[in-house]
């Protein structure tokens, strides 16, 4: 099991790779972000809305890639799952921008 510190220092690191997609691929991503912004950014970037049945859980599709985005209303998202999102959206990115699909 990982300490504290390590998962911190982890954290820092997916961060600062992920600074370097951010502003190529036209995603904004902030600190903070409530599922409702993360969503508006997605849907601005060409993903699509796929309709599901009950939950809080909104799920989003892009070319074969589908990813579920947790909304409860306006609230903030954790900072580790934040940071698990971007970068799972900016490996899916990556993976249909390099044609490994």
């Amino acid at each position: 099991m990982q300490s504290f510190c390590e998962c911190r220092n982890i954290a820092k690191q997916t961060e600062t790779e992920l600074g370097g997609l951010a502003g190529k691929s036209g995603y904004r991503w902030k600190k903070q972000m409530s599922g409702k912004e993360v969503i508006a950014m997605l849907k601005k970037n060409g993903w699509e809305y796929v309709k599901t049945k009950g939950g809080s859980h909104q799920k989003f599709v892009k070319g074969i890639f589908s990813y579920p985005i947790p909304f409860h209303s306006n609230k903030m998202l954790g900072k580790g799952l934040l940071i698990k999102i971007k970068k799972d959206i900016m490996e899916i990115e990556n993976k249909i921008n390099n044609g490994k699909v």
